[in-house]
């Protein structure tokens, strides 16, 4: 990381010396934002285009959260192909932070990594309407980050493809006949009231993301904070939990990664199970209750 921002600070330097005979070296640039708006703005030759952004003082809400230290994807813009092509190659850092941005297509980049250079004249950068605000945590698999969107907020989880060999589409279509299931309007009773499935699963040739509304606490956090639960609200939940895992079962639907960081509580202590993993092994090989401790 040092390394990256001592030859990001390097290459700045390089192109405001190289331009600084003259203090007026701007060229236009255009900017379409989240509501499809074109703009204009005057970008400084050797700077980003994140700074040309908040010079500008345009109004992009969350855009460039980070301040162009690699620490979120919320300065994404797409540019055209040909123009793609010319840039240099994106470093590591921001492929990671890439693989947190929605909307993610093959032209995209994150706009503090682009130094304006005069051939830039006149190039389209769009901004595109859902970002990623925030980074939510690195599990041993998957990255993890908020998103913005038009409907609220959501959750991302980004699976980083290594291995090809593995059944990934099959595991794909088996999250989404749990979403198919649980929206069954026939189903009785309905497992929904307390389910919160992946709604959309997007794979690429990276990475795979899923997708599902973000709900502020789970169930970990709840006990850890004051005002901390009382008996009743703890059998409140606890009831809520057990009539969840009642209705996934009549579905023939099991859940795969149990645990109360997968519980999620609203502010009325409403529990929604969340993060489905039935490709997980759900029965063990019989072994002696000497061996096994429950």
């Amino acid at each position: 990381m040092y390394r990256l921002i001592i030859r990001s600070i390097f290459n700045q330097n390089l192109f405001l010396k190289r331009y600084s005979s003259n203090s007026n070296n701007y060229i236009n640039v255009k900017i379409i934002d989240r509501d499809e708006k074109l703009i204009n703005a005057k970008a400084k030759i050797g700077s980003n285009m994140l700074d040309v952004v908040l010079d500008n003082k345009l109004d992009v809400d969350g855009f460039g959260a980070c301040e162009g230290t690699l620490a979120c994807s919320t300065c994404h813009v797409i540019l055209d192909s040909e123009n793609y092509k010319t840039l240099p190659e994106p470093v590591e850092e921001e492929n990671d932070m890439l693989d947190l941005a929605f909307g993610l297509t093959p032209t995209s980049r994150l706009a503090c990594q682009i130094i304006v250079e005069p051939r830039m004249k006149d190039w389209v950068f769009v901004v595109p309407k859902d970002i990623n605000d925030q980074r939510l945590g690195v599990t041993r698999f998957l990255k993890v980050a908020k998103a913005k969107t038009r409907n609220g907020y959501c959750v991302l989880k980004i699976f980083q493809i290594v291995d090809q060999s593995l059944p990934y589409d099959q595991y794909k279509a088996q999250i989404q006949e749990i979403y198919s299931i649980l929206h069954e309007k026939e189903s009785s009773p309905s497992p929904l009231k307390n389910c919160l499935p992946f709604q959309i699963v997007a794979k690429n040739d990276r990475s795979i993301i899923l997708t599902r509304p973000y709900i502020k606490d789970n169930l970990f956090y709840r006990l850890q904070t004051r005002p901390y639960l009382t008996r009743i609200e703890k059998k409140w939940i606890a009831y809520q939990l057990l009539i969840a895992l009642k209705h996934i079962h009549h579905v023939n639907i099991a859940h795969g990664d149990l645990k109360i960081e997968n519980i999620l509580l609203t502010s009325y202590n409403w529990v929604l199970l969340c993060d489905f993993a039935n490709f997980k092994p759900t029965f063990f090989a019989y072994v002696s209750q000497q061996i096994v401790k429950f």
